[in-house]
């Protein structure tokens, strides 16, 4: 697990910061198959990390204005991205919510906070997630 970590932290800051597709979308694949065998495993501030990473793929550009944010992810060429982004956040959604803790604890509520504003960034995109 530990390894595990190690390697979703470095595929974060990659997909943050690249203003590739290619290398957004190979790093975004990698990211869903280490998630699908350890998305249990996550605490809180990993979770958070993930979860702000994919919605910086949404193609929505919000008022932060920071290297990861000032990349324009909301062009055509981006739309693949932002799907399969949205398709690692659901597999985070359905898979990690049950497991949400119902108190009031900080990293319980940070989640919820970049949960739903990941929501809210896919809900803005530029790009049409609908995947049902």
């Amino acid at each position: 697990p530990e390894n595990e970590l190690q390697v979703l932290k470095i595929l974060c800051r990659t997909i943050q910061s690249t203003d590739q597709v290619g290398t957004a979308e190979t790093g975004l694949k990698a990211l869903h198959v280490v998630l699908e065998g350890s998305v249990h495993s996550l605490s809180g501030g990993d979770l958070v990390t993930i979860v702000r990473t994919l919605s910086l793929l949404s193609g929505y550009n919000g008022s932060q204005n920071d290297e990861a944010t000032s990349i324009d992810r909301s062009s055509k060429s981006w739309t693949n991205v932002s799907a399969h982004s949205f398709q690692t956040f659901k597999l985070i959604f359905d898979e990690y919510l049950e497991s949400l803790p119902d108190s009031s604890e900080t990293a319980s509520t940070e989640t919820r906070v970049a949960m739903i504003d990941c929501c809210v960034a896919f809900g803005r995109s530029h790009h049409d997630v609908n995947t049902a």
